[in-house]
């Protein structure tokens, strides 16, 4: 199958970024992102070489090339044809490859699906559930290699672990046997933990482990007290006016998001508050510090994050400002402070850890006496 897809350089009808340079972004990347074509991006270079970026390639159709003739599949990297699934015709995406059969842009699907997703929002689970926990510790326990000690046989069980959490270990000798608690619980201080099974080896052919989490501990609430700033999440999050707070913000996930290392270009709040210090910690999430001035509007404010050449977030009342809280002070009277969020080294650790969910790890590692 022939790509739908063409480099923009100069052959064939296209366009030559080397000359022109990144200036517009092709009519496809218009129609997905919803944004003009006057996006700019760095120069073609050797550290940014012509291909380096998807918006480098353009659609066939868009040059008054046809597809069935010039080409095989259209922008979305599919196309209509009869399968041996479908002897009727059926619409199906493609792997694109070049002479070589190397895997070419847009490799399976592209920036968007063809036809229209539908559905309806699910509000309710009609089945009877049980809420063990609610909310979500931002951890996933996964076990390490057991260590051994050829002297003394001990077995050291070591796992990463979730910060307040409280472990039972249990060893069997037999997989298809019963499981015997390793006496007493390990409550993890730190993002790792561990138990010694005394003589683990050397009593035993052969030993398996599985650590299961039983409890997590409660975290410190989140209180005004005068003077700093802290971590708050966008969207659902608030702060006082005349704070500085660092802000991370979830990405919606249409339009597409660009690569991790793409930084965005500003964002701000309120529409005039502009964000510093930004920052990608993952592909789904933005980050910046707010100085939020003390004349600041309140109740929730818009965010907008913006990427070159695109796409642009708008998170409707993804912050709301207050103003600060009102502390007692002296007989009868009251005076305004400066709110700031202080917080534990837990609460700081991860905002994810607001609330508490049972987690059961069973992964079973064997653990060989060495002789």
């Amino acid at each position: 199958m022939v790509s739908g897809y063409l480099l923009r350089d100069g052959t064939n009808g296209t366009d030559n970024l080397t000359s022109t340079g990144r200036t517009t972004i092709p009519a496809w990347a218009v129609r997905v992102y919803g944004v003009s074509a006057s996006q700019s991006g760095p120069t073609v270079s050797t550290t940014y070489p012509l291909g380096r970026y998807m918006e480098d390639k353009l659609y066939r159709g868009d040059i008054s090339q046809t597809q069935g003739v010039n080409f095989d599949l259209d922008e979305y990297n599919g196309r209509f044809c009869v399968t041996p699934e479908f002897p009727g015709g059926t619409y199906a995406y493609f792997v694109s490859i070049d002479a070589s059969g190397t895997p070419t842009f847009p490799y399976n699907i592209g920036r968007a699906f063809y036809g229209s997703p539908t559905g309806s929002t699910q509000t309710s689970i009609s089945e009877t559930v049980t809420s063990v926990f609610t909310g979500e510790a931002s951890k996933q326990e996964t076990m390490q290699t057991p260590a051994v000690d050829a002297t003394s046989g001990d077995v050291t069980v070591v796992w990463n672990a979730t910060e307040g959490g409280t472990y039972q270990v249990e060893a069997s000798s037999d997989l298809a046997g019963s499981w015997t608690n390793i006496s007493g619980t390990v409550t993890a201080a730190g993002t790792t933990a561990q138990k010694i099974e005394t003589a683990g080896a050397s009593d035993n052919d052969a030993r398996f482990y599985r650590v299961t989490r039983t409890t997590l501990a409660s975290y410190d609430a989140v209180i005004a007290t005068g003077g700093g700033g802290g971590t708050v999440a966008v969207p659902g999050g608030s702060a006082s006016q005349g704070t500085t707070i660092t802000a991370l913000i979830t990405l919606p996930i249409t339009p597409p998001l660009p690569p991790a290392a793409n930084i965005p270009t500003s964002i701000t709040l309120a529409g005039t508050i502009a964000g510093t210090n930004i920052s990608r910690p993952s592909q789904g999430t933005a980050q910046c510090t707010f100085v939020i001035p003390a004349n600041a509007p309140t109740g929730a404010q818009n965010v907008v994050v913006v990427f070159n050449p695109a796409p642009t977030y708008t998170l409707t009342g993804g912050l709301t400002i207050s103003a600060p809280a009102a502390l007692e002070s002296g007989i009868g009277s009251a005076t305004t402070s400066t709110a700031s969020i202080a917080a534990t080294n837990r609460a700081k650790a991860s905002a994810a850890k607001l609330a508490a969910q049972r987690k059961a790890l069973r992964t079973a590692m064997l653990a060989r006496r060495r002789k």
